[in-house]
Parts: C-alpha cells; sequence; structure tokens
C-alpha cells in the first residue's frame, strides 16, 4: 500500500498553509494572530477580507475555510479566531506566516498530491 505525504500548499511569499482539518502550522512556520498580517495572508489565497470570531469550533489565528454556495462552486472564507486554542476542523485550514523566509517553510511551500476518492 503507498502512503500519501500530507499536502503543504504555497500561498505566498511569507505564508504557508497547514494540513487540510488541522489547528497546527507546518514546521518553520507560526500562527497568525493578528488582523494586517492575515489580511495580507488571505489576499496571498485570493480572499479579499478576513472575519473575525472568536470560537472553540474551528482553528485558532488565521485560518481558510471552504464554504458551500446553494447557486454555485464553494468559495474560500479566510477568518481570524482569537481564541487561546481552537480546534481541528474538517473543513478549516491554517493559514501561517514563515518563522524564516530563509528556513524550510519556503521548501515545503509546493503543492503535494493529494488522495483523490
Amino acid at each position: 500500500m503507498r502512503m500519501l505525504l500530507p499536502r503543504v500548499a504555497r500561498v505566498g511569499a511569507a505564508y504557508v498553509k497547514g494540513n487540510d482539518g488541522s489547528n497546527v502550522c507546518p514546521a518553520n512556520s507560526a500562527k497568525i494572530w493578528d488582523e494586517p498580517t492575515c489580511v495580507a495572508a488571505a489576499a496571498s489565497v485570493g480572499v479579499t477580507s478576513v472575519t473575525t470570531q472568536t470560537t472553540t469550533n474551528y482553528p485558532s489565528g488565521c485560518y481558510s475555510r471552504d464554504v458551500a454556495v446553494s447557486d454555485g462552486p464553494s468559495v474560500t472564507e479566510v477568518y481570524l479566531n482569537p481564541h487561546a486554542t481552537g480546534a481541528e476542523s474538517s473543513d478549516s485550514t491554517p493559514l501561517c506566516a514563515c518563522a524564516r523566509p530563509s528556513a524550510g517553510c519556503l521548501r515545503r511551500k509546493l503543492e503535494l498530491l493529494r488522495p483523490r476518492g
């Protein structure tokens, strides 16, 4: 049986996506806690606004979420959750800041094949 690597996606020069459904950032990156940085990370994935909400049901910090739309394809929304711990959520993905642009964070910014099922 073949083992697939987790998906880590490139989102911009200073940002990286965590694994779908997780509440942690990849190695050499850190959670984003402030609105200006979250807005910049959102822009790197093509989203123009950020909604702030405090909740225990979604990842803490900055995260993206694909939301179903009744009359078309899903849309990506970005949220900033100031809750201290947050939680994993199957439909959400942390947006993280590279701790050091020259570190492994940038080398990991490639889209790995995602299992198709």
